[in-house]
Formats: C-alpha cells, structure tokens, sequence
C-alpha cells in the first residue's frame, strides 16, 4: 500500500487526468439499489476495483486500477482533500475541472453540491479559494462566478432571470454569459444557489429529484502583481446522469424522452472524446456536443483535470456500473498540456490564447470547406444520377414505339399481301366467268341457228333432249361458280375480320401513343421524325384508299356479271317458250318443258353473284368508315420519339 501511494504522488506531478471511483452507499431509501452488499457485485480497495460478475471476473486480483477509491461510509470531506489541489493551482494561473461523472442515482449531485451536514465539493472549493486569497497578500485577486446549464444540446444562463435564450458557444468560451463579481466565499454561494433554484430537475423511478441538464459552475480568477497578470478559469461541473427510459418510467413522456435522449447523446460524445484522446488519435471531434466544447481545454489541453466517477452496487445495473469504470478506466491514461496563463500587465490577453483561436478559426474553416467539398460532390453524382435515369427512360421509350411502329408495319405489309392475292384471284375468277359467259352466248346463238333450221319439223323432241342437256351442264358450270362465289366471300369475310382487327389495333396503338403522350411531356420532341411518320402513315392510308376503290370497281363488274347472267337466263326463257309453241303436244313433253322452267326459275337466280356483290359493298363500306391513320395521329399534340 505504501509502495502504490509513493507511485501515485509521482504520477500526481505529471499532466495525467486524475480519475476517483466513488461507490454510494446502500439501502438508501429512493435509490435503485437493492438491500445487498458490495460483496456480491464487487470488491474494492484503497486504488483497486474487481468486479466478480460476467467475464469481468476474469481479470483476477489485477482488476482496475484508479487514483483512490471511495468506500461507501465516506464524506464529502474525503473527496474534496483529494482534489483541492486544482483550487490552488488556479491562484497560480493554471486553470482547473473538477467533474462528476456516472449513471443517474449514484450520487453525483451529492458530491458536488452535498447537504446542510455535509457539504459538497463545490462548496468547500469556494471556502478554499477565498481563504487562499486571503493568505496571499502580495497578489490582488479578483473573482466572478457564472453558473448556466446545457439543456437539451442549448446553453442557458441560470443567473440570468431576464435572458431565457440559447447561449452561442464558440471554442470553449461561452458568449454573452452573465458574471456576477464576487469579494466573498458568501457572495459566491449565494450566487450558486439562485442558480441551482433555477436548474431543471424532475422525479424519475431511479431518482425523487433527477438532474435534467448538465450544469457548470465557472469561477474566472484574476491575479495581479506587480508587472505580472495571471488570469484562470475553474469548472465544477455536474453532468446529469445516463439513463434507461424505460427503467427510468418515462417512456411514454415525450418531453423527458427527449432530455434522456439529449443527454445521452452529449455523454456519448464526451466517451468519444476520452476513447480518442486515450487511442492518441490526430483529429479529436469536440465538435459532436456543447459540453464537449466547453470542456475542450480541460480534455487534453492545458488544464489540471479531475473526474470523480459515481458508481452503484445494485446488481441489475451491474452493466451500467461496468460501463463508468470502463470510462474511468480511458481517462485515466489521458495527458493534459499543464501551463500557467501568466502575461506581462500590458497585455491583457495571452499571445497563446490569440493564437488558439485563429487556430481553432482555421480549423472551422477548413470543416466547412470539406464539407462543402463533399456537399457538392454529393449533389453532382445525384444529378448526374437523376440525368442518367432520364436517360435510360427516354431509350426505353423510343424502343417500345420503334418497336410498336415496326409490328404495326409489318402487320400492314402482310394485310397488303393478302389484299393484293385476293384481288388477283378475284381477278382471275372474273376472267373465267367472262369466258364461260362467251361460251354460253356462242351456244345460244348455236341453238338460235338449229332453231331457226328446224322451225318446219312438228317433232322438237330431240330438241327437247338437246336442251336438257345443254341446261344440265349449265347447272352444272352454275354449281361451279356458287362454290367459287362461296370461296371468294369466305376470304373476304376473312379480310373482313383482319380489317376488324386491324382497327382493334388501331384503337390499341392509339390508346397507348395518348398515354406515351403524357410522358412524353417531360421529353424533348422530335418534329422531324413525327411528320415523316405522319407523311409514312397518310401513304399507307392512301393505299388502303387505292384498295378499297379497287374493290369498289370489282364489286360494279359483279353487277354487270349479274346482269348477263339475268339476260342469259331471259334468254333461255324464250327458248322455252319457243319450244313449247313449235313442240308436239304429247304429255310427256308438256311435263318435261315444265320441269325445265321450274329448274331454270330455281337454278338461275344466280344468288351467289348477289351475295358476292353484297359482301364486296359491305366490305367497302366497312374500310370506309375505318379512321383514317393519318386523321387520328393529326389530332395528336406531339409525337413521341
């Protein structure tokens, strides 16, 4: 034990933070402790902390080792005989933190501000430093105090009762704060009671009388002698306590929700901060937190630190505990740059402090131009990334219509192929029934002949027959031309219903070209591609225009068919009555020339050549009343790319 303490008095002259364990006492009415000892969490000694739960155990009788450690039965007065140091060296112009750190309950309030009985660290650090003062009779002291809180990631002054807005803080010096001079330790006490009166607080399932915010009681000395000028600041800070929701029983509460989250966000920072400092990293973020800032000359400036860590026995918050002895534990290899803020008395403000803040200038510029850098770098690659999107869209567009134009082209192309086949055959099947029609005639001019030969003969039976003949291969080539007629308005029902269909497709294409014409808004048009495809579209429209009228010809010499047809009939209806009145008058040609006249009147009312000419007018009519191609995209604002 002796050996351990001479090592601490040499570790003491050194510029280490110097980090105290302090361990509450149990079954105090209110705190989340339970009723059992520190036997079954932890043992403890004068430096040393072993935990006996989880793999902490596994670090044997080495444990953690601090600067002292608190039992549970000490007094304010211990701690403070610890830490009075950093008042005295304040008077020499070093400046000082004192600061209490640990989970919510464990008592840290208590150290810094203490009781009626007992009092606080705080309390007797002002005792110290005006008995101090008033010992040093060579030196003219003067001593103002300010007290203000963070709160919810904003400073607020708590000597102030007019100002009640959010402090700005720049480094670590806050501005526009209220100082209230102090001659005495009286006045300096006072001040720090109307300030705790204004202090959030509130009650909590851990804690009757929970701190809400971090508070910072800041004493700025100023010492004058001769040609000489010191000038220090001491801290005495009381950070407000991490904590669960939930196990604190506000998780439904909005506004304490957000205290516990602004609160733990601002001690994240300050571990952030000591784990930095303990890793001797380049670059130090003291910018995540206000605390942090404020706090930066005394973590790992020129500052003489001391962090008093608060811990419980309970064992559910046997986690809790473990995490503030890991952070005692990082702070403790933490050097500070130790010097005296001493100038000469015709220079008010260190040369070193000037130079500080044009460094911590430059180093805020420098942030905002990186980020700056990257804002933009950021933005570019959006842009870049929104203009590439577009991009793409607009290809895959014009490849769905490029693709649309080439089936509608190709399904025209073939609808012109069947067209012109069907013409042909049409014309085919015309070319052969004018020669059957010539054929016919020469055999009525034939008959015409052998009846005239033959008028002197009684007996026309053989004529008879002859006739009956020639008019049952008439039937018969008459057969053949109705199943030709029957195939020629099968194709062109067939054309009929490609027509149907086409239009179909049409409605289709034109449904989709409206909706391409929406998002097509957004697009760059093209003028150029849209009158060719109109002027492609209306020659298209012209040919099916050629096609119908070629049709509408077709269907006039199925009229003039018909009517030779009609004639022809006429025509063998004279010859039958010609033969009735030249015949003999035996019953069994009576009957045969009535059987004759009754199959010409049923055979040859050449129903087929009506039907064909009716589908042919329908089918015309029907290409007629089809929208024009060119109409329907004419009546179109924009043509899409």
């Amino acid at each position: 034990k002796a050996t351990v303490s001479v090592l601490y008095w040499l570790v003491s002259m050194t510029d280490k933070i110097k980090v105290f364990v302090r361990l509450r006492p149990v079954a105090v009415e209110g705190a989340p402790d339970v009723t059992n000892g520190y036997d079954e969490v932890m043992n403890y000694s004068d430096y040393r902390v072993r935990p006996l739960q989880g793999k902490e155990a596994e670090r044997g009788k080495e444990g953690y080792v601090f600067q002292r450690v608190f039992a549970p039965t000490c007094e304010n007065s211990e701690v403070f005989k610890e830490v009075r140091e950093v008042t005295s060296a304040a008077l020499d112009g070093i400046s000082g933190t004192i600061l209490a750190y640990g989970q919510t309950a464990t008592g840290k309030t208590h150290t810094m501000r203490g009781s009626e009985t007992d009092p606080g660290v705080t309390e007797r650090v002002v005792n110290l430093l005006f008995k101090e003062i008033s010992r040093r009779q060579d030196w003219s002291y003067s001593v103002e105090v300010a007290y203000f809180e963070i709160y919810n990631e904003k400073v607020f002054d708590l000597l102030s009762s007019t100002s009640k807005k959010d402090l700005e803080v720049r480094c670590d010096n806050v501005q526009g704060l209220h100082f209230d001079t102090a001659k005495c330790a009286d006045e300096a006490k006072a001040s720090l009671l109307c300030g705790e009166a204004n202090r959030k607080k509130s009650k909590t399932d851990l804690n009757e009388y929970s701190s809400r915010s971090h508070t910072v009681f800041r004493v700025q000395i100023t010492g004058v002698s001769g040609g000489k000028r010191r000038r220090s600041l001491l801290h005495l800070v009381d950070l407000a306590g991490s904590e669960n929701a939930k196990a604190a029983g506000y998780s439904d509460d909005t506004a304490q929700r957000q205290e516990g989250g602004a609160i733990n966000k601002s001690l994240l920072a300050l571990t952030n901060v000591i784990k930095g400092l303990a890793d001797k990293k380049t670059h130090i973020n003291y910018r995540d937190s206000k605390l942090t800032r404020i706090l930066q000359n005394s973590l790992g400036g020129s500052a003489r630190t001391c962090i008093i860590c608060c811990i419980t026995a309970a064992k559910k918050y046997f986690a809790e505990t473990m995490s503030t002895i890991h952070f005692a534990n990082r702070a403790g290899v933490v050097f500070n740059t130790v010097k005296v803020n001493e100038v000469d008395g015709s220079r008010s403000v260190p040369w070193d402090s000037y130079c500080k803040i044009l460094a911590l200038y430059k180093e805020d510029l420098e942030m905002a131009q990186t980020r700056e850098q990257k804002l933009i770098k950021q933005m570019t690659a959006e842009c870049a990334q929104v203009l590439q999107n577009a991009h793409n869209e607009a290809m895959r567009n014009e490849e769905v219509h490029l693709e649309m134009d080439y089936q509608s082209q190709q399904h025209l192309s073939s609808l012109r192929t069947q067209l012109a086949t069907i013409q042909k055959e049409a014309a085919e099947q015309k070319a052969s029934l004018e020669n059957e029609l010539d054929f016919l005639k020469g055999k009525q001019e034939e008959l015409q002949q052998k009846v005239a030969e033959k008028e002197g003969v009684v007996d026309k039976t053989g004529e008879v027959e002859a006739l009956k003949e020639e008019a049952s291969e008439l039937e018969e080539k008459v057969k053949k031309s109705e199943k030709e007629m029957k195939k020629l308005t099968s194709e062109l029902t067939k054309v009929e219903k490609q027509a149907a269909a086409v239009e179909g497709n049409l409605e289709k294409v034109n449904k989709k070209l409206k909706a391409a014409e929406e998002k097509a808004e957004e697009l760059t048009s093209d003028a150029k591609l849209k009158d060719d495809l109109i002027e492609k579209l209306e020659s298209k429209t012209m040919d099916m225009e050629v096609a119908a009228a070629k049709e509408e010809t077709l269907s006039e010499e199925n009229k003039k068919l018909r009517q030779e047809c009609e004639e022809k009939a006429a025509t063998i209806t004279g010859l039958k009555r010609s033969a009735e009145e030249a015949g003999a008058p035996s019953k069994r040609s009576k009957t045969t020339r009535a059987d004759i006249t009754k199959f010409l009147k049923t055979k040859l009312e050449m129903a087929p050549l009506r039907d064909l000419s009716n589908s042919l007018n329908e089918s015309t009519s029907t290409i007629k009343k089809a929208p024009r191609v060119s109409t329907m995209f004419k009546d179109l604002n924009m043509w899409p790319v």
